[in-house]
């Protein structure tokens, strides 16, 4: 399961036939990669025992964003009408793309905690979270949080993470995560 799981979140996945969509596919590409080298980056420098599956939460939870987009660019091109979503599929992938990466990591049998992960935003009250999976539901707002303030929102916009539920890093930790992020993906562009 993880290997196709892996493969989905490769990304040659991100490509799309409509040239129009090749800037959009790349802006939610970079976001996404960001946000997982920060959430691993966040994840080690605060002692969290296996950093590298903060990465694969990230990529697993932001699946849902990349199959909508898979989709609108087949079923409803309208809405995505100069490469940028339109308000209503925009207010639809908010609603719908955390759902919808669940239901893709369940379906593609992988480990229930990492269907709830994807499907509990930060802030939900995640009664069906361990202890452990909340800290890392933190950690992934966090890390979110910093890549989105380094790189932009991905392509679907989602609502403000409230911060009140963000991990607390000393400013000068965060800054230095999200260079280490920054530097890793010019790193692979300009390779």
């Amino acid at each position: 399961a993880l290997a196709g799981v892996a493969t989905a979140v490769h990304r040659a996945n991100y490509g799309v036939d409509d040239r129009a969509l090749t800037a959009a596919a790349n802006k939610l590409w970079l976001a996404h990669f960001v946000r997982a080298v920060t959430a691993e980056s966040l994840a080690s420098e605060v002692g969290h025992p296996r950093p590298a599956q903060l990465r694969t939460l990230s990529l697993f939870a932001d699946i849902g964003e990349l199959m909508l987009l898979r989709a609108a660019s087949a079923l409803w091109p309208e809405h995505l009408a100069g490469g940028q979503p339109s308000d209503d599929l925009r207010a639809f992938a908010v609603d719908h793309a955390r759902r919808l990466s669940a239901l893709l990591l369940a379906e593609w049998g992988m480990p229930t905690r990492y269907v709830v992960l994807a499907r509990h935003a930060p802030g939900d009250a995640g009664a069906s979270l361990t202890t452990e999976d909340r800290a890392n539901r933190e950690l992934l707002a966090g890390a979110r949080h910093l890549a989105d303030a380094a790189v932009g929102p991905g392509l679907f916009q989602r609502e403000p993470v409230p911060t009140d539920s963000m991990v607390t890093v000393p400013a000068e930790i965060g800054a230095e995560v999200t260079r280490t992020a920054i530097a890793h993906v010019r790193s692979m562009i300009y390779a």
